[in-house]
């Protein structure tokens, strides 16, 4: 059976969101699990098993609208999506669409508007956060709400994050004050990156009511039940989800 993560935020009762682990599928080696991305060079026909028995499994309303995401800030509109696009981002404002991102280290992003009919979806990683993707999605689920309410999900915790001087540099020259989420690290000029404080921070400037976060998860610490690529390298990747029923 699949395992997931469920996302416990404040959101409608209609809203469902949830990550999965990598607990229930069949994918084996480096991807052991339930690996449900179909670029990193797993067997095909156990990605295709995996991504079937995530539909039977959760019960889920229709096929999720998977995206090639290419760490940019490209935004859909899930409902009529019939094919796969280079985006790092959906949202949905009819019933039963389901959106999806892939990860295994960078944050998956939830947005829901507080009356429970539009959600999006979006895929953080340091890349997204500094180019603008989450303000581009308040921006664009702020067309259906000006009450909105965020949640992210399982990634790579500050402790195990370690960038260059370089990703310091970039946030710095973009934002007014990110002192608060790098911290060095015992190499020279490298320092530990808190995405998770960063995005909350971003979320809230944007105007976001609240915001959930996952506690003390780290995808890279809990090789039991996430892949992670900064510990792996070639590994698999989790799904998020978010949909209206």
């Amino acid at each position: 059976m699949i395992e997931v993560f469920n996302i416990n935020w404040p959101a409608e009762k209609n809203v469902h969101a949830l990550t999965t682990t990598r607990h229930g599928g069949i994918s084996t080696g480096k991807y052991r699990g339930l690996n449900l991305g179909d670029h990193v060079d797993d067997e095909q026909a156990a990605v295709e098993y995996n991504r079937k028995r995530l539909k039977t499994d959760l019960n889920l309303p229709a096929e999720p609208k998977w995206l090639n995401q290419v760490h940019g800030v490209n935004i859909v509109n899930a409902d009529d999506l019939s094919g796969v696009v280079d985006a790092d981002g959906s949202y949905a404002t009819k019933s039963n669409c389901v959106c999806a991102i892939l990860t295994a280290d960078c944050l998956p992003v939830f947005i829901s508007n507080t009356q429970g009919t539009a959600v999006g979806l979006f895929h953080a990683g340091w890349r997204g956060l500094a180019n603008g993707i989450l303000s581009k999605a308040v921006t664009t689920m702020s067309a259906h709400s000006d009450c909105l309410i965020a949640a992210i999900g399982p990634a790579i915790s500050h402790q195990s994050f370690e960038v260059g001087s370089d990703v310091k540099a970039i946030f710095n020259s973009r934002y007014s004050d990110v002192s608060d989420f790098f911290h060095r690290s015992k190499r020279r000029n490298h320092y530990y990156a808190d995405l998770y404080g960063l995005a909350e921070t971003q979320l809230y400037q944007q105007g976001v009511k609240s915001v959930w976060l996952p506690g003390s998860v780290c995808t890279y610490k809990d090789e039991k039940r996430f892949f992670s690529y900064r510990r792996d390298g070639q590994t698999g990747r989790m799904a998020s989800l978010v949909w209206i029923s």
